[in-house]
């Protein structure tokens, strides 16, 4: 899908706001714009989605089935704005809704994507525009706010406790914004909308995989984006709307009120090794046995690790010292091949290993061990029509047996 020229931020709420008031002439005049400003906004975001998003009557003018969903997206755009305005309060001329009438797309983009990239370069780089003109707007919303929002320096820029606080609500606003486009092309059968999933190591076996392939099936065009990668930065990418949602072991208490969970099943952990491990060669491996082991553990912080360690405190044993922290399943998968060292995970992650002779999994019961495995979405998220598809194939993936 091409990317959309949309109108002016201040131009789409006048398309909001037309839609409540049933007059472009009323929008106008409540936001202080020209009628045939609003009109043209219409008009011409009208051709570039090849859709009516208002019928015409000598009456007014009515936003269509389409144009009440690209309305309501921009309603809650300009609601994430609301949230930036209070960050800042107002001075001298600024008046309630001051950023909403001067911030720009542009500037917007711009911002956000600084934040992410932490240079200039690689903000324009994934842009797709000139270093300059991310400067320019950079310095302009700079402006706008009164304030500096980059430290910057010979690494690059570094966002400030503002700039922090301000990228999420206007990150978000640009989400919404986008989904709103998306969902005007579904209306009109095009499903060849984006679903950026954030994934943890369980769920990239088969629970994923299998839900993207059942969901190409129906949307051969659907545009998918896999990210791995530690839990802290899948959250705040997920936060600030980089990611739709994150599929794996939930947190439990929930990290953020930001963010609301949803259990798939639970699943407990297995002591994986070798196939040939010396250890197989006893029928019942005691806690002192697995003491004297070598590990390759998740990462503090990671529920595996914390039920890897509660296992031996439960024993009243000391945790074993001699450990590999590794996320990655082909690094732990490589490195038990090659290795005595032994690991706790899900059986399933390794059902075909297991399957094939080349690992296996301990006859040793870990009690209190069960995971939940499930969705973590922002609270309040609205999916698209192929966000949602892509979480009922999710959900029908981990029901399945296996």
């Amino acid at each position: 899908m091409d990317p959309i020229v949309l109108p002016k931020l201040r131009l789409l709420r006048a398309i909001a706001v037309t839609a409540k008031l049933g007059q472009t002439r009323a929008a106008a005049d409540a936001l202080h714009l020209t009628q045939p400003a609003v009109t043209q906004a219409i008009a011409r975001l009208e051709a570039t989605l090849e859709t009516p998003l208002f019928t015409r009557s000598p009456s007014g003018v009515y936003p269509t089935d389409s144009g009440l969903r690209l309305v309501a997206r921009i309603d809650r755009a300009f609601d994430h704005l609301a949230v930036a305005e209070r960050l800042f309060p107002p001075e001298g001329r600024r008046g309630a809704g001051w950023l909403r009438d001067v911030l720009t797309l542009v500037q917007a983009r711009a911002f956000v994507q600084t934040v992410r990239a932490g240079s200039l370069t690689l903000a324009a780089q994934g842009l797709g525009v000139s270093q300059p003109s991310i400067n320019r707007a950079v310095r302009e919303l700079e402006l706008l706010v009164g304030r500096d929002l980059f430290d910057r320096t010979p690494r690059g820029m570094e966002p400030t406790r503002e700039a922090r606080a301000l990228v999420r609500p206007i990150a978000l606003a640009l989400t919404e914004i986008e989904q709103g486009v998306q969902e005007v092309r579904e209306q009109r059968g095009m499903m060849d909308g984006a679903v950026t999933v954030g994934c943890l190591p369980l769920a990239r076996t088969r629970i994923l995989p299998q839900a993207v392939l059942a969901l190409l099936d129906d949307f051969p065009d659907a545009r998918l984006r896999i990210v791995d990668g530690a839990y802290a930065d899948l959250l705040d990418d997920l936060r600030h709307g980089g990611i739709d949602f994150i599929l794996g072991a939930l947190r439990q208490p929930v990290p953020t009120p930001e963010i609301e969970q949803e259990e798939l099943f639970r699943e407990p952990l297995s002591i994986i090794v070798r196939r040939g491990h010396p250890i197989l060669t006893l029928a019942a491996p005691s806690p002192a046995d697995l003491a004297a082991l070598d590990w390759i553990v998740a990462a503090p912080g990671a529920p595996a690790r914390q039920q890897f360690e509660d296992f031996f405190h439960r024993a009243g044993l000391t945790v074993p010292r001699r450990l590999i922290e590794c996320g990655s399943l082909i690094a732990t998968r490589s490195l038990m091949l090659g290795s005595d060292r032994a690991t706790v995970l899900s059986a399933r992650q390794v059902s075909h290993d297991v399957a094939t002779g080349q690992l296996a999994v301990l006859p040793v019961p870990l009690p209190e061990t069960d995971r939940a495995i499930g969705l973590a979405t922002r609270k309040g998220w609205q999916p698209t029509r192929l966000q949602a598809a892509l979480l009922d194939c999710i959900r029908a993936s981990a029901a399945a047996p296996g």
